[in-house]
């Protein structure tokens, strides 16, 4: 049996998301990811990501901002997107909290925090994920 060790992950999508990112010109579809060149940005039920990092705490009012932007961030070290969107998937967090009721001054720190700190999580990996074996 092969197998990857996720373990920073904490949540798994449960039902199919679609979002208008204003990323337009791509196109890519994988298991679980679907760009169109519109934009739209499909996340597909069985998406693992692991929420907010650093030093924060999940809300309801985080939870699809950081979905798309785990997912966003993801593209961009498989290389799917280039890491120019970054600032985009970045405001892109911003504006989802605060739609989802975020209070301002919170997603505001996030944002700096993400624009200061998340850089090296955009890059790809200079190896890929180690595959193992029992």
């Amino acid at each position: 049996m092969l197998y990857r060790d996720i373990t920073p992950y904490k949540y798994q999508l449960a039902e199919d998301e679609i979002f208008d990112t204003g990323i337009t010109g791509y196109s890519f579809d994988t298991l679980y990811l679907h760009m169109e060149p519109t934009g739209s940005l499909r996340i597909r039920a069985g998406y693992i990501w692991n929420g907010a990092s650093g030093p924060t705490f999940d809300t309801p009012d985080s939870m699809k901002g950081s979905l798309i932007h785990d997912a966003l961030y993801e593209c961009m070290r498989r290389e799917l997107l280039p890491q120019s969107i970054r600032r985009q998937a970045d405001v892109i967090l911003h504006d989802v909290c605060t739609a989802e009721g975020m209070i301002k001054k919170r997603a505001d720190i996030w944002y700096t925090a993400v624009r200061k700190f998340a850089g090296e999580s955009a890059k790809p990996p200079e190896t890929k994920d180690e595959v193992l074996e029992v």
